[in-house]
């Protein structure tokens, strides 16, 4: 996970032992299947697979009295993935590039004590 931090123009936050806690938290859940419902665990090595899954990941402010702007959410579903259908969350919107096989979900404005989250499915030759 990478994230990035601007501080405002501010004095008490230029010192080099000022800490700023990453104000959310990040919860992904994953389910990868192949052949159209076996678990991946389960080898058939004679037969082309098709790999699908599913996700879902919420995002939570851990901040109760201001909101934050313009967060993106970037993960890679691997290689050969297309067919990406998602559900975001009211606010937020999502984009799949199948040349580099990510997902980018953009929230624009993130509520104190908010929750978004984004819901997809994805198959992958």
């Amino acid at each position: 996970m990478e994230y990035r931090y601007v501080p405002p123009t501010s004095k008490s936050l230029s010192a080099p032992s000022a800490q700023v806690p990453v104000p959310f938290t990040l919860k992904p859940a994953v389910i990868i299947e192949e052949d159209g419902g076996t678990p991946y665990h389960v080898r058939r090595p004679h037969f082309t697979k098709q790999i699908s899954g599913s996700f879902n990941v919420s995002l939570a402010s851990r901040l109760s009295t201001r909101p934050f702007d313009e967060v993106a959410v970037e993960f890679d579903l691997g290689d050969e993935s297309s067919g990406v259908n998602c559900n975001a969350s009211h606010g937020t919107s999502w984009s799949f590039d199948p040349r580099t096989s990510k997902v980018r979900w953009e929230l624009k404005n993130v509520p104190p004590s908010g929750t978004h989250s984004l819901r997809g499915s994805w198959v992958a030759r």
